[in-house]
């Protein structure tokens, strides 16, 4: 008989059963529930911090709670321009974000946003994956705005 003790696969799949049962959980809960302890913390925190990263769960520091991202008050997209503004196209509504709060996203970067009443504006909270297209180009000032000209895009 071995006195092994059963260890844990951490896997995306892992935390979504988990916040099935709750909406989010203090650090202590989910190595509780996941039965892991001693130097097996540390692996369960990076994974979590890697989750954080990664854009599927986000972290409260005021709470001290991880919550998945789709059950909080974030929303996670993609930086578009559409009507000369800024957006992000959360399934069925469009939401602008004035360029003063894109905090350095652009066209293409992935971004975790919320709405901020103190400013009465979408803004980028975090950008979670960028755009690394690079563009070969004229810059031009208009309006207020930057834009790079090229003859193949036009």
């Amino acid at each position: 008989m071995s006195n092994k003790k059963k260890t844990i696969d951490l896997n995306d799949k892992t935390i979504l059963e988990i916040f099935k049962k709750k909406n989010n959980y203090n650090f202590d809960e989910i190595a509780k529930l996941l039965k892991v302890s001693g130097s097996t913390k540390a692996k369960l925190k990076a994974f979590l911090d890697r989750l954080i990263k990664d854009g599927i769960v986000y972290y409260d520091e005021k709470d001290k709670v991880y919550t998945l991202l789709e059950n909080s008050h974030l929303i996670k997209g993609v930086i578009e321009f559409k009507n000369n503004r800024y957006c992000v196209d959360n399934k069925s509504k469009i939401l602008f974000i004035n360029d003063e709060f894109l905090n350095g996203a652009t066209v293409g970067d992935e971004v975790i946003i919320t709405y901020d009443f103190r400013v009465n504006s979408y803004v980028v909270k975090r950008i979670i994956k960028c755009d690394d297209k690079t563009y070969l180009g004229e810059i031009k000032f208009e309006y207020g705005r930057c834009y790079v000209v090229n003859d193949e895009l036009g």
